[in-house]
């Protein structure tokens, strides 16, 4: 498996040519708040295997620049899935024909788009816009999908359909492995999903990609990236760092193993999360961010989510009901340093739900299970004629967090969120400006009381390291004192 230059995970070197990937991400999200940061991979070196595809009006089998071919006249190019490896550029508009793509550990097959210092956008001509709903059965290993600074490479699906994502992988988990998608653009409308399945994957990485929808409406739709396991295939290794994930009506993750499938070792580290699950507030209350699913209704028979799981550094603001649905986390998942600025902004109509930020699945008043420590929470206002709380009010919390004044329900050793004073945790709660979620210098309260957390996570949202010994700030950004890099400054780790 390839090294990605990110702390949070350490691959084996391996011994083939190779390049790193520069240039950083330029979002499209047009709030000020602070963006994620960039994370650098490394890819094989481009060698003879190179091919040239017009997704809209590519023909023949030459795949060159004088004459690109059609998506599905890559199957059985040299390269392109015998293992030694290939570069594939693509423009133009259309589907990804289900043909196997098979790389290996450092010799990956390589998706670009066409033209690398184009700045336009999706459907312009100027990208590679990748339509409908692609049902991929067919092999998917050791592939990259790199759509560069610009985010060049659209998963573009106007479908208004549940189940019927940009990418839908039905496949066994050995079909889906060591895949990593990075700096692309997905977007669907109303219920439709970025990308699901009732498959397996094994080693799924989507890093530096900013997702978003449109249609605010109430619909059937609840995640816009969800697996189900339901033909019993596992879920392995599966990464989402430093995404931007937006303007969503329903939840953005729903983890739900079924038919006897297992869940194991996932990371949402680094992302910013906000104007989402408020548009399905009058069918399936209003969404969380994520959830860890324990409903088996419509499955043969359950599922198990196991260890390792890791929920940290994450950026969540504008949130239509809870921050986070646990449901059946293990008791060892590490939900650490996450900021949620207001959630319960939805409509409250399926009563208290949404008034509680860590939530376990219902307001029956049982323990949310998981290790939380260092969060940060802050919400104003009542959600269906209740007071916004972090966690149940019996429940078990964790520690070292930062709460609303006057909660109750904090967890030990954790503190009162100050809004004003020298003290005053943040520099903003107000999404519009660049201060947002950072932490208000050094005498703020946030700085010195999270507990040091190294074995899990080394850097924080913005990519600046955490200490290896001593206190940490609370939060999803780390105070490292003076000043805060600029806005749209990202890092090459």
């Amino acid at each position: 498996m390839r090294k990605l230059f990110f702390a949070l995970f350490v691959f084996p070197l391996v011994a083939f040519a190779q390049v790193q990937t520069s240039g950083g991400v330029n979002w499209i999200d047009p709030l000020a708040y602070p963006k994620p940061r960039f994370v650098s991979l490394t890819l094989p070196a481009a060698g003879a295997n190179q091919y040239w595809v017009d997704l809209g009006s590519g023909s023949g089998s030459a795949c060159t620049q004088s004459s690109p071919c059609a998506w599905s006249s890559l199957s059985g190019k040299p390269g392109m899935a015998d293992g030694t490896g290939a570069y594939v550029y693509i423009r133009g508009t259309g589907g990804l024909a289900d043909i196997s793509i098979v790389g290996a550990a450092g010799k990956e097959v390589v998706i670009e788009p066409w033209n690398l210092s184009a700045t336009g956008s999706c459907n312009d001509g100027t990208t590679a816009t990748i339509t409908g709903q692609n049902a991929w059965t067919a092999n998917k290993q050791h592939m990259i999908i790199d759509g560069g600074p610009n985010l060049q490479i659209c998963f573009w699906n106007d479908t208004n359909s549940e189940f019927a994502g940009s990418i839908d992988w039905n496949s066994t988990t050995g079909n889906a492995l060591s895949i990593t998608i990075a700096r692309c653009h997905f977007h669907v409308i109303g219920a439709g999903e970025w990308m699901g399945t009732h498959g397996g994957w094994n080693g799924l990485t989507l890093v530096n990609n900013e997702f978003e929808a449109t249609g605010s409406t109430d619909t059937a739709n609840q995640h816009h990236l969800y697996w189900s396991g339901a033909y019993g295939a596992n879920l392995t290794n599966f990464n989402l760092v430093a995404n931007v994930l937006r303007d969503t009506p329903g939840e953005v993750v729903e983890l739900r193993p079924c038919g006897g499938a297992v869940m194991s070792s996932f990371t949402f580290d680094g992302n910013a999360v906000h104007n989402i699950g408020k548009g399905s507030c009058g069918t399936w209350n209003c969404r969380t961010f994520i959830t860890f699913s324990s409903d088996t209704s419509g499955c043969t028979s359950g599922g198990t989510i196991s260890a390792p799981i890791q929920v940290t550094n994450n950026l969540l603001f504008d949130i239509g009901g809870s921050c986070i649905d646990v449901g059946n986390l293990p008791g060892t998942g590490k939900i650490y340093n996450n900021t949620c600025i207001q959630w319960g902004q939805g409509t409250g109509g399926n009563g208290t739900w949404g008034s509680v930020g860590y939530v376990n699945g219902a307001l029956s008043g049982g323990t949310p299970v998981g290790d939380y420590r260092n969060n940060i929470f802050y919400a104003t206002g009542t959600y269906g004629g209740a007071t916004k709380v972090p966690f149940i009010s019996n429940s078990s919390h964790g520690s070292n967090h930062i709460c609303i004044p006057g909660d109750t329900a904090c967890g030990s050793s954790s503190l009162a969120y100050q809004t004003s004073g020298t003290t005053q945790t943040l520099a903003s709660t107000d999404w519009t400006q660049s201060g947002f979620g950072t932490v208000n210098g050094a005498t703020s309260n946030a700085v010195g009381n999270g507990m040091n957390e190294y074995a899990t996570t080394t850097v924080d949202y913005l990519g600046q390291p955490r200490s290896a010994s001593g206190a940490w700030s609370g939060g999803a950004i780390e105070y490292v004192g003076g000043l805060l890099p600029p806005l749209n400054v990202r890092f090459v780790q």
